[in-house]
């Protein structure tokens, strides 16, 4: 019986099944490795989770795997774009951007590996009002001295009372809901600075600042010496 002879090809296909293990070139144990599991990018809550609508508060993010995602790392907070701060994987923390309008607003944190989301994840606050305050012209003066006050971000003025240094003003006058004229009172001490204190109602507002110079009495009045010396202008006579 003769040999029969193989081709060249087949036989160089048979020496490299022969040779390599079934799972191909380097495949260790001779299968794929299995996929990796994805990162689970979430974001949970914000603490606090509310702020005022001005924007500039500091707040935490809490989710999970921000420091095993792809950067760079933004927090979405209604339509606004802020970097984040990571602290550790399971927290950021973001300066709050102003807002449109008080109220809850979607929420998201933006990574090159994903984005997670959270609807209505954050409330803007509205702004408390402004405090009063108090002004006043001239901010020197004595017993009958008339001052101007001008008040602002306060209520329209009905039966307001006035005391500098708790002592009652004199002679009020109302010129406008918002301004008011009255004489400083007798009895204050001079070279000191007292409160000017507004009252209307339950509204109630102070200034700082008006200098008293007390009241010049006829006792105040004296005389330490004339010059020049008037007895070397009647001796030149």
């Amino acid at each position: 019986m003769r040999a029969r002879r193989l081709p060249l090809a087949r036989l160089a296909v048979l020496a490299l099944v022969l040779v390599l293990p079934s799972g191909g070139c380097g495949g260790g144990a001779g299968r794929a490795a299995p996929d990796q599991p994805l990162v689970q990018l979430t974001l949970t809550e914000f603490l606090p989770p509310a702020a005022d609508v001005a924007g500039g508060a500091q707040v935490s993010v809490i989710g999970s795997a921000f420091q095993v995602v792809t950067p760079p790392l933004f927090v979405r907070i209604g339509g606004r774009l802020v970097p984040a701060n990571v602290v550790s994987d399971t927290l950021l923390q973001v300066v709050v951007p102003a807002g449109d309008a008080p109220g809850p607003v979607d929420t998201a944190v933006l990574t090159g590996s994903g984005i997670a989301d959270l609807a209505a994840g954050f409330t803007y606050l509205a702004s408390p009002p402004p405090p009063p305050a108090l002004a006043y012209l001239p901010v020197v003066g004595q017993a009958g001295t008339r001052v101007d006050l001008t008040l602002a971000n306060f209520p329209a003025l009905v039966a307001p009372t006035i005391t500098f240094g708790g002592v009652p003003a004199v002679n009020l006058t109302l010129l406008g809901p918002t301004q008011v004229r009255v004489e400083v009172p007798a009895g204050l001490p001079g070279g000191i600075a007292v409160e000017v204190v507004l009252a209307d109602g339950a509204a109630q507002v102070t200034g700082t600042g008006f200098f008293s110079q007390g009241a010049l009495n006829a006792g105040d009045l004296s005389i330490n010496e004339f010059l020049p010396d008037p007895g070397s202008a009647l001796d030149a006579n």
